[in-house]
């Protein structure tokens, strides 16, 4: 039987353009069924395409073993992996990384659960730390197999890298560090090939130095919300008249300056001493009101 993909460009929005169909034209229904999930994910076109030949290669290789997804275990992906070795031309060891964990998802997708083990178990443990740069590295286990990318792991040990370093996981700090130099999540999501920009989110990482950077920036770029006004006192002590609105105006403008002087004061017993004392220059212009009034 032969198996192929094809894209559809009629589908509607919500089901993957690219469809696995067999020689009859019938549609495979666990590798569609998850492309259609991945397309309600919002991944772009472009990878879907990718999963697709993924699944294709897999579902060819499948075929002829007549085994049910359902008993995919790790011994089934160690054949999987040794057919792919034994053919010519060799796929790259990222290659094969990438078509197995496709398969991973797929499988968590249809049972809700990882690839048993079966005969073969493959393990490996690594530290890692908080997302967010504190704390002291807890160590995991990654489970499941996965060939070894020997310039990739060269240039991470190079670069004290202490984690797994994968491709997937350095477009990750791609989108981390891009945002750090200023690029805005729109441009960022094209740069990645998202269709949506929640998908981009999921890509980028913030840290307690991210979090620090920038209240450090919203602390240099505050401004007062309430500036202390500004009134015009005169050149003189001597005001210019003997008045009552004179009078005001001097009171006003000695209670604006014990309020200045009020705010650069840190002994609290100092501060309740003007305070007291600019409400008493406040009575005093109440007072003053009153003979105002009496007088007319």
């Amino acid at each position: 039987m032969t198996l192929r993909l094809v894209l559809q460009n009629s589908s509607p929005a919500s089901a993957s353009p690219y469809r696995l169909l067999d020689e009859q034209d019938r549609e495979l229904t666990w590798a569609n069924d998850f492309l259609d999930a991945q397309r309600l994910r919002q991944l772009s076109p472009r990878s879907l395409r990718a999963y697709g030949y993924d699944l294709l290669h897999f579902a060819r290789w499948l075929q002829p073993t007549r085994r049910p997804l359902a008993q995919l275990n790790q011994s089934s992906l160690l054949d999987y992996v040794r057919s792919q070795l034994d053919r010519e031309p060799n796929p790259t060891p990222s290659t094969i990384n990438h078509r197995l964990g496709v398969l991973r998802c797929l499988y968590r997708f249809r049972y809700g659960r990882e690839i048993p083990g079966g005969k073969s178990h493959f393990q490996h443990t690594y530290t890692t730390r908080s997302p967010l740069g504190y704390g002291r590295p807890q160590p995991k286990l990654a489970t499941g197999l996965r060939l070894r990318q020997p310039r990739l792991a060269e240039a991470a040990r190079r670069a004290g890298c202490t984690s797994p370093v994968t491709p997937h996981r350095l477009r990750h700090s791609f989108a981390t560090e891009m945002l750090r130099l200023g690029v805005s999540l729109p441009a960022l999501m094209r740069l990645l090939g998202h269709k949506d920009i929640r998908m981009t989110l999921r890509y980028v990482q913030v840290t307690q130095q991210d979090l620090q950077r920038e209240f450090h920036l919203a602390r240099l770029n505050n401004t007062p919300l309430h500036s202390i006004p500004k009134l015009p006192l005169p050149a003189t002590t001597c005001p210019v008249r003997a008045d009552i609105p004179a009078l005001h105006d001097a009171i006003d403008a000695t209670r604006h300056l014990l309020q200045l002087f009020r705010r650069q004061l840190h002994d609290d017993k100092s501060r309740r001493k003007l305070r007291r004392l600019s409400q008493r220059l406040l009575n005093l212009g109440h007072e003053l009101d009153s003979l105002a009034d009496a007088e007319k």
